[in-house]
């Protein structure tokens, strides 16, 4: 089965490559096992799409994966989880966005982010906080 997915990712990244597109996948795989798998592809253009939320569900070292995943990081979903694996607002979960920022820092991470996120009672109000505290976060750590 996982060879049979490796076959088919490395079609759909080398003509993706062609028209310069890159792949991004967002998977609880850990950073060995997506280094491994992008090595058997052997495209430039296949990244990882890092979700804190997800990751933060599977108590791993984001310190560690995200030093381990480096470069391979192209996108990062900001989110929150609690121990039940449901959303919840930026803050009342299981992620230390702080040490989340530092880790991202230290491989002077440069792309993108998106913010996942509960609404609450004023999707308004909430989009603000949230636009708010991460843009906060970035400008702290310089990201």
């Amino acid at each position: 089965m996982e060879n049979l997915f490796i076959i088919n990712l490395s079609i759909i990244a080398r003509i993706s490559s062609k028209y310069k597109i890159d792949l991004l996948l967002e998977s609880n795989m850990s950073p060995k096992k997506f280094i491994l798998m992008k090595k058997k592809i052997s495209s430039p253009n296949i990244f990882f799409l890092f979700d804190c939320g997800n990751r933060a569900i599977l108590k791993r070292d984001f310190f560690l994966d995200i030093k381990l995943f480096g470069k391979n990081i192209k996108h990062v979903h900001l989110k929150d989880k609690n121990s039940s694996n449901k959303n919840v607002l930026i803050g009342d979960g299981l992620v230390n966005f702080n040490l989340f920022f530092k880790a991202l820092k230290k491989i002077k991470y440069r792309g993108s982010f998106t913010i996942e996120s509960q609404r609450g009672a004023n999707i308004f109000m909430q989009g603000k906080k949230n636009f708010n505290f991460f843009s906060n976060l970035i400008k702290k750590y310089k990201l």
